[in-house]
């Protein structure tokens, strides 16, 4: 009966406390409760971008043009004040040389670049000041006895639509005719007079 109770108490004792095997069996891994750390996956990132696609370019578009080009007015003007600047062959002797100076002249096709003369003769403009093709023309003094034969350039400056300063440079280049024995006698061609007036516009 003793040893009845003491293989009980063995058998009992084995059950309650049974022996922990370490050792892994065949196809054990192991415990795969490891704490591995949290791995922190949080993958959260500010896309948050300034989508102000405000591109104001406005921009000042006034531009300085300047004054208004002065272009001299068609039609007919006058010359007056007419003075003599140059007389080297004292031809005004000979001569009203103030008669070089036409009374009037026309003017067309005015731009900013020239304008024409009513003989066809064309007047280059640079800026304010132009030029004019030489003129050749002939004047008679003497009472008709002789005939000068004269080449003009017109020359100078608009003042304003309506008014110009003028130069003429004129060339008494020959003399033809039974007075120009008198006049030869006192002049050597070929003979400059230099001349200024005014212009106005009607």
């Amino acid at each position: 009966m003793k040893l009845r109770l003491l293989m009980l108490s063995v058998l009992v004792g084995c059950a309650a406390d049974p022996v922990k095997d370490d050792t892994a069996g065949p196809g054990d891994t192991g415990s795969t409760g490891t704490d591995t750390g949290e791995a922190d996956t949080d993958t959260d990132t500010d896309t948050d971008t300034d989508t102000d696609t405000d591109t104001d370019t406005d921009t000042d578009t006034d531009t300085d043009t300047g004054p208004e080009p002065v272009i001299a007015k068609e039609g007919t003007w006058d010359f007056s004040s007419t003075k003599v600047q140059s007389d080297t062959c004292s031809l005004k002797d000979y001569q009203d040389v103030n008669e070089f100076v036409p009374p009037t002249m026309d003017i067309s096709n005015s731009s900013e670049s020239g304008f024409n003369l009513g003989d066809g003769t064309r007047c280059t403009r640079s800026d304010l000041s132009f030029s004019c093709d030489t003129q050749d023309v002939s004047e008679k003094t003497l009472g008709g006895t002789a005939e000068l034969a004269i080449e003009s350039i017109m020359s100078g400056e608009i003042i304003d639509e309506k008014t110009m300063e003028i130069d003429f440079d004129v060339t008494i280049t020959e003399c033809s005719g039974a007075g120009c024995i008198l006049i030869e006698a006192a002049l050597t061609f070929p003979c400059p007079v230099e001349l200024t007036t005014s212009a106005n516009a009607r």
